[in-house]
């Protein structure tokens, strides 16, 4: 007779040893959110279930799973998901993973907007480099009253962007293939512009985790001069597609807290700052039209 299927929890126990053992952190949390998603069940079904056998349609999945996450590949790409603002995006490769710190740049978006009005019209936003399209979505779904409008420049991150906006059924979430603001018309004026440039300098390459250097796309990391060369482009053109008072709002590296308040206002925008985001890190900066 063949030996009985390995439980759920003989499973995530081995698995956990391994990722372990590979140097990941979180290995515990890492297996159980892994093995979740092959199985098809919440993390806390899964734990309900442990001494339920591990499914055999379903142990090759997660063989292969086990497989891609020791090679280093990153655990959103395996999954094919991330959670982002309340929302489950799709990603793969070809697409930068969201972050829980890019959360913190929607939410200062959130408060630079005028409360919704039925008898205005709608306000307009621009999201440039929007990847995956995490934080148009994230601004769409939170206010249906405004129309959002997002570039990107690469097609395969675009393809992600896309059918994030088509599953979440954002009606008024708009996107274009383009070099940030280089396809927005020249009349266009926007009462937000909002990104998450590539700011990484070239020079910290060799220092990122595997996962992210190996797997997610250099184009959405990397920038020249210190890292600033994306938003010095972004900036001056964003000088001239802002409405009246309206601000733009970009992430930053935390060695940036001095040096991009200093080149928005070299680019035209006034009352240029940094923000810090909730573990205290430089995170964002701010200027205004």
């Amino acid at each position: 007779m063949p030996p009985p299927p390995e439980t759920v929890a003989a499973w995530l126990q081995s698995l956990t040893r391994d990722l372990h053992a590979a140097g990941l952190r979180q290995a515990a949390n890492e297996a159980a959110w892994l093995t979740a998603g092959c199985l098809g069940v919440s993390v806390a079904a899964l734990w309900r279930n442990t001494t339920q056998p591990l499914p055999p349609e379903r142990a090759a999945h997660c063989q292969d799973a086990r497989r891609r996450r020791l090679a280093g590949e990153p655990l959103a790409y395996i999954l094919g998901e991330a959670e982002f603002y309340g929302l489950t995006l799709a990603v793969g490769p070809g697409t930068l993973i969201p972050r829980p710190e890019t959360e913190g740049l929607v939410e200062l978006a959130l408060k630079q907007l005028p409360a919704p009005d039925a008898a205005a019209p709608p306000l307009l936003i621009l999201d440039a480099c929007t990847g995956s399209g995490a934080i148009a979505c994230a601004l769409a779904a939170q206010r249906s009253d405004t129309r959002v409008f997002a570039m990107e420049l690469h097609g395969a991150a675009l393809v992600w962007a896309c059918r994030n906006r088509d599953a979440l059924n954002l009606t008024n979430l708009h996107l274009w293939q383009g070099d940030l603001l280089d396809a927005v018309a020249p009349t266009a004026r926007f009462d937000l512009i909002v990104a998450n440039p590539p700011y990484i300098p070239e020079a910290a390459w060799p220092e990122l985790e595997p996962d992210v250097r190996d797997h997610e796309p250099v184009t959405a990391l990397l920038a020249a001069e210190h890292g600033l060369a994306v938003l010095r482009r972004l900036a001056a053109q964003a000088a001239r597609h802002l409405a009246p008072e309206a601000w733009l709002l970009c992430e930053i590296g935390h060695d940036q807290e001095t040096t991009a308040p200093a080149l928005l206002q070299a680019c035209g925008l006034r009352n240029a700052h940094a923000r810090r985001d909730l573990f205290g890190q430089p995170r964002y900066v701010l200027g205004q039209r």
